[in-house]
């Protein structure tokens, strides 16, 4: 998934949602760098990515792509999934979605980001990426933006002669998943919750 779903997977606590974003920067084991909560979201958001890329409908997806993308369709899912949740947020989040958006950029300015994660934090907020990932053929220039970025030879500038085909079959299975993944990120939160109480107990 990508930022405004693991935003949205996170939120309720703002150490999680730290994470969130940390979790795209920070790799291998955890050693207690970061606070407790900084981490236990970093850890959400990977449970989060092996959750959707092991998912049936979304391997269902990907196999829909010709095969010189297949290497890469989990990044375009992950675009075009924000984009999906934009369209659809009401069926998954009370509050309205530009309110949510601003919630998030205002934890974004407001946090001392480490500086792995500071470039991220600042390029989401400056452009507005919460917002816009309603608008499909801004999906579309963020994939192909992402191909640019990577160092590898890629087929990203090319999802827009793809993705459209399927947009349909993507839509419909983002809201046959998206329920699915939301009650997992809820169920690691609540055990997540209770590993650290249970720490600060131990603490004491």
């Amino acid at each position: 998934m990508n930022y405004l779903a693991h935003f949205h997977l996170s939120h309720g606590k703002q150490g999680l949602m730290i994470g969130a974003l940390l979790g795209d920067v920070v790799k291998g084991p955890l050693k207690g760098v970061y606070p407790s909560e900084w981490e236990q979201g970093i850890q959400l958001h990977r449970r989060i990515d092996a959750y959707t890329d092991s998912h049936p409908l979304v391997r269902a997806c990907q196999a829909r792509f010709p095969k010189k993308f297949r290497r890469f369709s989990g990044i375009m899912l992950d675009v075009a999934f924000d984009h999906f949740l934009s369209q659809h947020w009401q069926q998954f989040h009370p509050q309205a979605l530009p309110q949510f958006n601003a919630e998030v950029y205002s934890l974004l300015d407001n946090t001392r980001w480490p500086a792995t994660a500071q470039a991220h934090a600042q390029r989401i907020a400056k452009h507005d990426l919460l917002n816009h990932y309603q608008e499909w053929d801004f999906i579309l220039e963020v994939i192909a933006s992402i191909g640019r970025r990577l160092r590898v030879a890629n087929p990203l500038a090319e999802a827009d002669q793809i993705l459209p085909q399927h947009y349909q079959y993507m839509a419909q299975a983002f809201t046959e998943f998206y329920p699915q993944l939301q009650q997992f990120a809820s169920a690691e939160k609540l055990t997540m919750g209770e590993d650290l109480a249970l720490n600060n107990k131990r603490v004491e």
